[in-house]
């Protein structure tokens, strides 16, 4: 058996992150996709390792048998990036009565019973503000009761790491933009990152800055990078 840091992907999109782990010397040994161009494109660069699609329809211990993990083994890593629609500023933000904020609670149930040594969960801006459950603004303001806590912004956040915490992790989470870590674009996400170990994964290091502040490098721009 390869002695490599074992990993399980989620939302894998087509493979950013999950190349980039590679790169590090992780093994990836299981994918899962919904979009049905995404996993064309999987299949194609990776026949090798499984893939299943819709999260839901699957179990900690399907995943575990599909993976080819032993009945007790933990992964050392699981990483994922749920659908964001439920949190992003520009829809309705359901939250966690959105379907795919459901999925959002099923991606933390199965971090929950896998256990792995380490756990990555990515999404966008609006968590750090989303609230448990939402309030149409119409039904907000005078000749209506105040927001109640689960309505409060940042519930939906408090509430997911509460379920981490709860399963024995120890948690840290920041906003980053990818724009200070060399990459030619301003992306901005939230990053949970979740230890068994004990002790919190220390906050990631930028390597740039907009105009080289810090001492460090200039944000890159494409036209940085010659046409090839």
């Amino acid at each position: 058996m390869s002695s490599k840091l074992k990993s399980l992907s989620f939302f894998s999109g087509c493979l950013g992150l999950d190349i980039g782990l590679e790169n590090e010397g992780i093994e990836n040994i299981l994918y899962c996709e919904n979009d049905k161009f995404c996993k064309e494109t999987i299949i194609r660069n990776k026949p090798e390792v499984p893939l299943i699609d819709d999260i839901l329809k699957y179990s900690s211990s399907d995943i575990r048998k599909l993976s080819g993990m032993r009945k007790n083994q933990k992964p050392d890593l699981i990483v994922g990036g749920p659908p964001c629609q439920a949190f992003s500023t520009a829809g309705k933000r359901e939250s966690f009565r959105d379907p795919r904020g459901n999925v959002f609670l099923y991606y933390l149930k199965i971090i929950g019973e896998l256990q792995p040594k380490y756990f990555v969960l990515e999404n966008v801006r609006g968590l750090l503000s989303a609230p448990l459950k939402h309030r149409p603004h119409s039904m907000r303001g005078e000749g209506f009761p105040d927001l109640d806590e689960d309505e409060l912004p940042g519930g939906a956040l408090s509430y997911a790491l509460s379920e981490l915490q709860n399963y024995g992790y120890e948690v840290s989470f920041n906003l980053y933009n990818s724009a200070n870590y060399g990459v030619p674009q301003i992306r901005e996400r939230i990053i949970i990152i979740g230890s068994l170990n004990g002790s919190r994964v220390p906050y990631l290091k930028p390597t740039h800055s907009e105009n080289g502040e810090y001492d460090l490098k200039k944000w890159k721009t494409l036209g940085m990078h010659p046409m090839v």
